[in-house]
């Protein structure tokens, strides 16, 4: 079961929605990965999400 949507938008920055709630994530890639580190950066998840890349 697809649970939610994630979309590359580039300058490793990528757009998380979880379908039922709508809810949206903007995550950056941590400062060590060169990333921009504005917001949420996914490695250091503490909200038991679970990363599924296709």
């Amino acid at each position: 079961m697809i649970t939610s949507k994630v979309i590359y938008l580039g300058e490793l920055r990528t757009e998380m929605t979880h379908l039922q709630s709508g809810t949206v994530i903007f995550t950056d890639a941590p400062k060590d990965n060169h990333g921009k580190v504005k917001l949420f950066a996914n490695r250091f998840s503490s909200f038991g999400i679970r990363f599924v890349y296709d």
